[in-house]
């Protein structure tokens, strides 16, 4: 209803609507779990002969997706890449010729999904439009401060506190939030190393 584009999805029960879905709108897709955090059982199907990826995780509703090989956040390896024990890192976009349009994609879709105050974290796929500009794509939004170390960023480089504000809002209260400092203020990023070895350990 507010005019962004998303990825075209559908339902995944099984192999078979994997292969239909595929018919229509072509390799590679993605088939990942209806719930879940940190890209849990995301699998990235470039063929049919993929499709048998499909029976070595749990029992569980999936949906299909068509693969959108952009990435807005700026990630040091992927999400999917850390659950098998790789460095996971992101840095906060500085350029303001994408900023602006970031900005208004994300004001359009927060008030697509709520006219009521929130706290969210918004996953936007960037790809290159027409004369360079930046092509935006809606993937989700999570009615939940961003994971990782994104609330301590927003705390200590930008004085703003997500956690305080989503606890505000929950108990019926104003959400509180200083605006922070100007827009060409510093940047920060985060990185998470996973252990080399199985816990307990040194």
């Amino acid at each position: 209803a507010a005019g962004l584009s998303v990825p075209r999805y559908a339902d995944a029960p099984d192999a078979a609507a994997v292969l239909d879905f595929a018919d229509e709108h072509g390799w590679p897709l993605i088939v990942k779990p209806r719930r879940g955090t940190a890209s849990r059982g995301v699998l990235r199907l470039d063929s049919v002969d993929d499709l048998g990826l499909l029976d070595r995780g749990p029992a569980e509703p999936r949906l299909v997706q068509a693969f959108c090989p952009w990435r807005a956040s700026r990630y040091v390896n992927t999400p999917v890449e850390f659950t098998i024990g790789e460095a996971l890192g992101s840095v906060e976009v500085d350029d303001p010729a994408l900023l602006g349009p970031l900005g208004e994609f994300t004001a359009a879709a927060a008030g697509a999904l709520s006219d009521q105050p929130w706290v969210f974290h918004l996953e936007v796929f960037v790809g290159t439009g027409p004369g360079g500009a930046p092509r935006l794509t809606f993937l989700e939004a999570g009615y939940r401060v961003g994971g990782a170390e994104i609330p301590f960023v927003w705390r200590e480089v930008h004085g703003i506190d997500l956690m305080s504000a989503a606890v505000r809002i929950q108990l019926g209260q104003e959400p509180g939030l200083d605006p922070g400092g100007p827009a060409d203020g510093p940047v920060g990023g985060w990185l998470l190393v996973p252990t080399p070895v199985p816990a307990p350990c040194r």
